[in-house]
């Protein structure tokens, strides 16, 4: 259903040019944002992107610990399937 009259700002903001409400909101993508995006290929994350391109976050021994533990499960499954483990 298409309404003529925009009820709020919110709804207006919402509108697209041809008057249809969209349910969907994106942001910018700043420039780092877009070299990240550049930069990785397919079944990538964050650890694979040079240093410069890095989240502070992907750089924390938190998230390091999670990536090892996370490394080391792939590893020993991949043991199971050949029968090494």
């Amino acid at each position: 259903m298409i309404y003529k009259e925009v009820a709020d700002s919110y709804e207006a903001q919402l509108r697209n040019q041809k008057g249809w409400v969209s349910e969907r909101y994106y942001s910018k993508i700043n420039n780092l944002q877009l070299k990240r995006i550049q930069a990785l290929k397919p079944k990538q994350s964050m650890k694979d992107l040079p240093e410069e391109l890095q989240h502070s976050s992907s750089m924390s021994p938190a998230f390091k610990q999670t990536q090892t533990l996370l490394e080391e499960l792939s590893f020993s499954q991949s043991l199971k399937q050949f029968n090494l483990f």
